[in-house]
């Protein structure tokens, strides 16, 4: 009976935050506006971003400082729905801090291979380092491969990141470093489906996150081959295994492809997502998969009855309504007109 309750109760919590998410009118009305200031002004007086954005003087807000707040809003919302219930909420705050600390590290990459490591502390989220066990404020310190590694002992990607230690007076090679730390996140939150949810909700997480995979692995197979070329031995060892409907015989058939075009061909025969990869909608390969990954959430926060799977809905779908805010902050910033910002936006389709 208290499972029960427990369960209900952060379907609700999950389902009123989704709640206040943007509408239609709101992304209009930005999209009419001619700066950042003014982007900020309105969130403040007609968004649920209004409490994070009192904190910021209005005299003060810049592009930077505006996604910091926006990042740090929508990470202190998960947070407090996680905690609301945590027989659910810690197993997804536990991938959000590995997904987070994965993007942190890679972050620092890049910039050590532009040779400008000093510059990750302009991007470093200090909101986000109580939370996970690399101190990035040590991190951004560092200026080697070696000093990172010296950070990242905590880390669970610790010993997966020294196995990949480059040789003296090579740079890292940032492209299977990304891959292998992904491959071990699924690989630990697939053990933890399988160990801590049972029955409808436990298939039905496998199969979100698997679908995760198999957007993952779209995005890996066609970058990999329209812009730097890899074959297919190079993309076996990059691709993350445990994806829906792009497994198996399929997914050799587009590994195997000879260019990218051709690679697009064979998924748009992937029934579950032709629809995103067909016809005068598509763009390319990253902005498909994250509409495919906003259709597929929004099914789910509409139909489902699973608590954690509405909730997991809920996070995917707040994090693309900040992606699409920084779009448009961006597109204002550089004097973008509204109809080609809108024509970036994931969760907005116009109207």
């Amino acid at each position: 009976m208290l499972e029960k309750f427990a369960s209900n109760a952060i379907l609700a919590k999950s389902l009123a935050k989704y709640g206040r998410r943007l509408n239609s009118r709101n992304y209009r009305d930005m999209l009419s506006l001619t700066g950042v200031s003014e982007i900020a002004n309105y969130l403040r007086s007609n968004t649920h971003y209004a409490e994070a954005l009192e904190q910021v003087q209005k005299s003060a807000v810049h592009r930077g400082n505006l996604e910091t707040v926006l990042r740090r809003k929508i990470f202190e919302d998960f947070a407090e729905v996680c905690r609301f219930e945590s027989s659910v909420g810690e197993h997804f705050f536990h991938y959000i801090l590995m997904r987070g600390e994965i993007a942190e590290l890679m972050r620092f990459l890049r910039y050590m291979n532009a040779g400008h490591p000093e510059d990750y502390i302009f991007t470093m989220p200090d909101f986000f380092n109580r939370h996970i066990r690399i101190d990035l404020i040590e991190l951004s310190k560092a200026r080697s491969y070696d000093e990172m590694l010296e950070v990242a002992k905590p880390s669970p990607f610790y010993e997966t990141l020294r196995a990949l230690r480059p040789r003296r007076g090579e740079n890292p090679e940032i492209g299977l470093i990304g891959a292998i730390l992904h491959k071990h996140m699924y690989a630990r939150m697939f053990e933890i489906l399988k160990k801590h949810f049972s029955g409808r909700d436990r298939a039905m997480l496998i199969e979100l996150f698997s679908m995760l995979i198999d957007f993952h692995n779209m995005r890996r197979i066609i970058r990999g081959k329209q812009y730097f070329g890899e074959g297919p031995d190079v993309l076996r060892g990059r691709i993350v295994p445990g994806g829906r409907y792009i497994r198996g015989r399929r997914l050799e058939e587009v590994i195997g492809a000879p260019s990218a075009s051709e690679a697009l061909r064979l998924l748009r025969q992937t029934h579950r997502y032709s629809g995103v990869l067909d016809g005068e909608n598509y763009r390319n390969i990253d902005y498909a998969a994250e509409k495919a990954r906003c259709a597929y959430a929004r099914r789910m926060i509409r139909f489902s009855a699973s608590p954690p799977v509405v909730m997991a809905s809920w996070i995917m779908l707040t994090e693309m309504e900040v992606e699409d805010l920084t779009s448009i902050i961006e597109g204002v910033r550089y004097g973008l007109p509204p109809e080609e910002i809108s024509k970036i936006l994931i969760i907005y389709e116009g109207g």
